[in-house]
């Protein structure tokens, strides 16, 4: 790799949902601070990214340009095809970054012409830099983004405990009005990426009850695929509220980070509670290759033990008994 610092950077992603981009803010943040003179160019090859969405105001002055849909990563055809008629057509990159693993859709990446390519897969069998022998993957999505920053840039980028999301003074204060002083909130995040990873509704709904029991509030934060979801919530709560979804809000704030007290929600939903300091609850299937795996098993993860996690009747624990099977009108469970 070339000692000069790079005048334009791609970095690939296949795509972005809000978990997704609240974790991925210090590799966006670390990139800027990397390559202050580059033009940083973040490519979501399979489908659409946050950054250029809801999350526009994060990524702001970080990122120069957003390209979507671009269609590297969708098929082991591609690499058989020319990327001419394409949105890079043409185009040339003084340093690619690949944030993914998987083998052929790194070589199809690899088709873009460029001085420096950084990818993890295959175990940076295409990487033009390496990390030093004996290396190990770190196990959280996060980590291994910022060691791909740290290989390309030659710098150190410790893992952040903390992330300031700088909201503006406008959607501070429309949090103020949707979530006034007062009441003890609990928000709830019942989407996820994929429904996989979904916790079953109605066990959100019992959960909210047993909050409700003890004199807080519950609010859920629904994603635009999850408002179907809205009636059925309703009728069981009430008193439920659905910050996200009051008149005007999306319309003129798109996604509002509400100063609820204790979220729970999937795994990466509300990921960024922990970057926020406030105390939260992570509800999560075992991975894809987990012993526990298909055994209806369930991590439960509490992040701060100051506060009081202590569940409600449907709120379950490994080792419990598993949730029967439910059919779920309308089709399949989905998130952002």
């Amino acid at each position: 790799m070339t000692s000069n610092p790079p005048d334009s950077v791609l970095v690939y992603v296949g795509f972005d949902r809000i978990g997704d981009g609240f974790l991925k803010l210090p590799l966006v943040r670390g990139l800027r601070a990397a390559f202050p003179g580059a033009r940083i160019t973040w490519l979501a090859g399979r489908e659409d990214s946050v950054y250029a969405g809801v999350l526009a105001d994060l990524a702001h002055g970080l990122i120069d340009e957003i390209i979507e849909n671009a269609g590297i990563g969708l098929s082991f055809g591609e690499l058989f095809q020319g990327l001419s008629k394409g949105p890079l057509g043409g185009r040339r990159f003084d340093l690619i970054i690949d944030t993914q693993r998987i083998f052929w859709t790194s070589l199809s990446l690899k088709r873009v012409p460029h001085d420096a390519f950084i990818s993890p897969a295959a175990r940076f069998l295409l990487s033009s830099k390496k990390p030093a022998k004996g290396y190990q993957f770190p196990k959280t999505m996060q980590r291994q983004h910022l060691d791909l920053l740290e290989l390309a840039s030659g710098r150190d980028f410790p893992t952040p405990q903390t992330l300031d999301l700088d909201l503006n003074k406008d959607r501070r204060a429309e949090a103020a009005r949707l979530l006034p002083e007062g009441p003890e909130y609990i928000g709830l995040a019942p989407g996820s990426g994929g429904p996989p990873k979904c916790w079953p509704l109605e066990n959100f709904i019992e959960l909210a009850r047993h909050l409700e029991s003890q004199g807080r509030v519950p609010v859920f934060f629904l994603g635009p695929k999850e408002t179907g979801w809205i009636d059925e919530i309703r009728n069981a709560l009430p008193e439920a509220r659905f910050p996200l979804q009051e008149e005007g809000v999306e319309r003129n704030h798109g996604f509002l980070a509400a100063s609820e007290r204790l979220p729970l929600g999937k795994g990466a939903g509300l990921g960024f509670q922990r970057f926020r300091r406030r105390p939260h609850v992570r509800r999560r299937r075992p991975a894809a290759g987990h012993p526990l795996r298909g055994h209806s098993a369930e991590k439960i993860h509490a992040d701060d033990r100051q506060a009081d996690h202590r569940p409600g009747p449907g709120f379950r624990r490994p080792g419990d008994a598993p949730y029967p099977p439910r059919r779920h009108r309308g089709g399949a469970r989905t998130g952002y």
